[in-house]
């Protein structure tokens, strides 16, 4: 995570650990009067705030719940407005996102009623973290945390300001945009202005960030080191962060001796680490055991970022992780798993580029349709205007029209662009799958005996993967889907199994049903034909070869499965070709 957690924007001071005990008196202090009859929502609104700056994330939540069920009670839209604030932040900390996401939502809504910009700038920092390690949506991040500083800005809090632009300089980061300098080196020389440790840290770290996507890495040292002291002096939790961005500049200064000690010291300290610095750490250093060909100890550790982000539902490095872990498989001549990785590498980049595309798409059509209603309030003001001004009602509308058109022209060569990047990244992959099968057969070929070792190994370990590799096989192989009656009972029979645990099967190593698991490979086979610009097969015909039973089922699901018709993706293929 590039960017300073939620925890942080309630923090007393910089040096959180030296206070903790005076804080912890005041508390137990109004406490004792809490427990005496005092119900107070100030008081509980102080414990939450105090343990989310402790990271005691399920006092957070004990503490929260009281207020709001106070605030419900008292019909206090600021106090429930607070709770589902601190609620949304301490659930997003604990990886519960979907609860997060909800209170975080609740709270944005209620804060907004009572016109409360405190709130709002924590809440828009939430919804911006939300946004990018959850969703991988850096443009909404970045939204949310101008937001917020908006809000920031109206209540004259400079230091939630500072913490959102270090946020913003985070994002641009993760995109390879060093956009993002400026906003760090505001953060970070707030910071020091203030004699404010934890800012300076945080503005240290991303404008060296800034300087490695600059590729000014001496520059990026000189901030590293810094931030380094400042850690130290001050004992921050999540150490494992500095001291991976210290081990990636230390690489791209070509000192990987140097660099790797940092990695083994970033390692010891992930039990303080938030999830995606664990994963990072992770990456960083498999990356640089891998290029110096030491795949044994690289894979483990990618096969550790993988699950890490997995479990904690965070989506920043976890494309980098399958695809570094994929090339390591095949520089060990394990072609069959570094086809497998590749696979789900794919399939999550293709995802996350229909999402992005989608994304684009929807915000150009909502665009298109305020301007058209812009258009037309302006067409209705002109029609009431007297009708001395008709000339220029025409040359208004002449220009709106024009505007439209111009409109609708950068739709079409978006549009256009986006089918020819989709046939692009399809012909791509399709060149990958085929060198990766043929390397797979050459190796069986050269080396039949290990090639029995691995297939055997598992399948006598696990009935499931057993199961699974023989349908994989006779879909592959045998091409099954071909046949239009083809059902999962005809697959059980086929195999000798029953269709239940076929189904259960299917379903859990690729998350579709058995109709959706068949249609995948029609799809995949339709692509790779439609590919080939010298394929003429007329597209019924194709439809019937594949095993669809119409022609508009094959349409249905190829729009839905690729982002067009088959006759447009045949055009389009022509079109590039040509």
């Amino acid at each position: 995570m590039f960017s300073v957690t939620l925890a942080a924007l309630l923090s007393a001071g910089s040096q959180l650990s030296a206070q903790k005990s005076n804080v912890s008196d005041a508390i137990n202090k109004q406490f004792a009067c809490y427990l005496e009859g005092e119900n107070n929502g100030e008081v509980l609104r102080n414990f939450a705030a105090f343990f989310l700056s402790t990271e005691e994330f399920q006092q957070v939540i004990s503490y929260a719940g009281q207020l709001k069920s106070l605030g419900e009670k008292n019909n206090n839209t600021r106090y429930r407005a607070y709770a589902n604030a601190y609620l949304g932040q301490a659930y997003l900390m604990t990886n519960q996102n979907d609860i997060a996401k909800m209170y975080l939502n609740q709270a944005l809504r209620q804060a907004k009623s009572i016109e409360n910009d405190s709130i709002l700038c924590s809440v828009y920092n939430g919804l911006g973290l939300f946004a990018s390690n959850v969703e991988s949506d850096y443009n909404t991040a970045i939204s949310y945390f101008f937001n917020g500083i908006e809000a920031a800005k109206r209540c004259s809090h400079k230091r939630l300001h500072n913490i959102l632009l270090c946020n913003i300089s985070g994002v641009y980061y993760l995109k390879g945009d060093s956009t993002g300098l400026k906003y760090a080196q505001e953060c970070y020389n707030f910071g020091h202005s203030q004699n404010d440790p934890f800012l300076a840290l945080w503005g240290a770290m991303n404008s060296a960030r800034m300087y490695i996507v600059m590729k000014k890495y001496e520059e990026a040292f000189k901030y590293i080191k810094e931030a380094e002291f400042i850690l130290q002096k001050n004992q921050y939790n999540d150490q494992t962060n500095v001291f991976t961005l210290y081990g990636e500049i230390l690489v791209a200064l070509g000192d990987n001796t140097e660099a790797e000690k940092y990695y083994k010291e970033a390692l010891k300290n992930i039990g303080h680490a938030q999830t995606s610095s664990i994963a990072n750490i992770y990456l960083s250093y498999g990356k640089l055991l891998a290029e110096q060909k030491r795949y044994s100890e690289a894979v483990p550790l990618f096969e550790k970022g993988i699950k890490v982000s997995e479990d904690g539902h965070n989506q920043i490095f976890i494309k980098q992780l399958f695809a570094a872990l994929s090339e390591s498989y095949e520089k060990m001549q394990r072609f069959d798993k570094s086809l497998e990785y590749f696979k789900i590498y794919h399939t999550q980049t293709s995802r996350d580029f229909n999402e992005e595309s989608e994304r684009s798409i929807n915000q150009l059509r909502i665009q298109f349709d305020t301007q058209r209603k812009e258009n037309e309030a302006e067409q209705a003001r002109l029609e009431v205007l007297n009708k001395t001004r008709k000339m220029q009602f025409l040359i208004i509308i002449l220009v709106m029209a024009v505007g439209v058109a111009i409109y609708l022209y950068i739709i079409y060569v978006n549009k256009n662009r986006l089918y020819r990047r989709i046939i692009i990244r399809n012909k791509e992959a399709i060149k990958r799958e085929d060198d990766l099968k043929n390397q797979l057969k050459n190796f069986v070929t050269e080396c039949p005996n290990v090639a029995e070792k691995y297939s055997v190994s598992s399948l006598k370990e696990d009935k499931l993967e057993n199961l699974f590799q023989k349908i994989e096989f006779i879909m592959h192989e045998e091409k099954l889907y071909h046949d239009p009656a083809l059902t999962k009972e005809k697959i059980a029979d086929k195999l000798n199994t029953n269709r239940t645990y076929l189904s259960q099967v299917i379903n859990e190593r690729t998350g579709l049903s058995v109709p959706h698991y068949i249609n995948t490979f029609r799809i995949n086979e339709a692509v790779r034909k439609l590919s080939d610009s010298e394929d003429d097969t007329p597209l019924k015909a194709l439809a019937f070869d594949l095993g669809f039973n119409s022609i508009s089922t094959f349409y249905k699901v190829f729009q839905a499965s690729v982002g067009m018709t088959p006759s447009l993706y045949r055009k389009k293929v022509q079109e590039i070709s040509s």
